[in-house]
C-alpha cells in the first residue's frame, strides 16, 4: 500500500521544482509554497502545545466493578445490573473492550442455553 503525501511534502516537492523551472513569477511562487510549508509547521507546533484532557470515565469505571474474578458475564448481564436506560448495550461493549486491551478483563466465548455469547471477567 503507497503511502499518501501530505501537503507539506507535496509543497516541498513544488519548492524543489520551482528552484530549476523558468517561470517569469518564480520568485513570488517560492515566497509563497514557503510560506504555505511555514504555516503548516505552525499549524502542527501550535496543536503539540494543546494538550487533550481525558475525561475519566466513570462509566469503565462502574462496568470494571460489576466484573467478577472467578465468573463470565455477558454484556446484557452488566447493563441489566443499571438502572440508568442511558447506558446501553453499545456503550458497555466498548467499554469492555478498552478494558479488554488494557489487559483488566479477559473476554471469551462462552455458552449459554445453546446460544454463544462473549462472556467477560477480571483478568
Amino acid at each position: 500500500m503507497e503511502k499518501k503525501m501530505t501537503k507539506k511534502e507535496m509543497f516541498g516537492l513544488l519548492l524543489g521544482l520551482l528552484e530549476t523551472a523558468e517561470v517569469a513569477e518564480r520568485d513570488e511562487l517560492k515566497n509563497f509554497v514557503a510560506h504555505e510549508i511555514e504555516m503548516i509547521d505552525n499549524k502542527a507546533a501550535k496543536a503539540k502545545t494543546y494538550k487533550r484532557k481525558k475525561t475519566a470515565d466513570v462509566l469503565k469505571e462502574q462496568i470494571y466493578t460489576k466484573l467478577d474474578v472467578l465468573e463470565f458475564r455477558t454484556i446484557h448481564d452488566i447493563v441489566s445490573d443499571f438502572d440508568n436506560a442511558d447506558i446501553t448495550a453499545a456503550k458497555v461493549s466498548a467499554r469492555l473492550s478498552s478494558l479488554v486491551k488494557e489487559g483488566l478483563a479477559i473476554k471469551e466465548e462462552i455458552k449459554i442455553e445453546n446460544r454463544k455469547l462473549m462472556g467477560y471477567k477480571l483478568a
